[in-house]
């Protein structure tokens, strides 16, 4: 009955909980590899310029590393130039892909059958509406 005994106190019993599964899917989505970005370190700068450091949905003020260069037509559509993209803020980029229909009211969504996004006017932060330029300014909309 000793040896028995000894045996069981050895042996460790894994259960395997939801919990458990949870911590595995989390550990394999950390070492998977992220595609890199499409967008480039010049493309972001006259983002970053254009907006003045400020989100161009609300208006806060961001960080170097707080914000999100959002596509206005899908990424599928290989656009990724500053009439394509808008510097917001990582929440407001969150209520630009949680609310497509609203979002393309304001101009933060374009269709993707739309040819030429930089016609299309977006609503900015300052209530006022503008086009997007290839030289990385706003035009405003009469």
């Amino acid at each position: 009955m000793g040896a028995g005994r000894d045996a069981v106190k050895r042996t460790r019993l894994v259960r395997r909980t939801r919990l458990r599964r949870v911590a595995a899917m989390a550990r394999s989505r950390l070492t998977t590899k992220r595609a890199p970005d499409p967008v480039t370190a010049v493309v972001r700068r006259q983002l970053w310029q254009r907006a003045q450091g400020r989100c161009e949905r609300c208006g806060e003020e961001l960080y170097a590393f707080g914000w999100d260069a959002s596509h206005r037509a899908a990424r599928r559509t290989q656009l990724h130039d500053v009439t394509n993209l808008c510097c917001i803020c990582r929440p407001c980029h969150a209520w630009v892909e949680s609310y497509w229909m609203l979002a393309e009211a304001e101009g933060f969504r374009v269709s993707t059958h739309c040819p030429d996004p930089s016609r299309e006017p977006v609503f900015l932060w300052r209530r006022r509406w503008v086009r997007l330029t290839a030289d990385g300014r706003y035009e405003d909309v009469a």
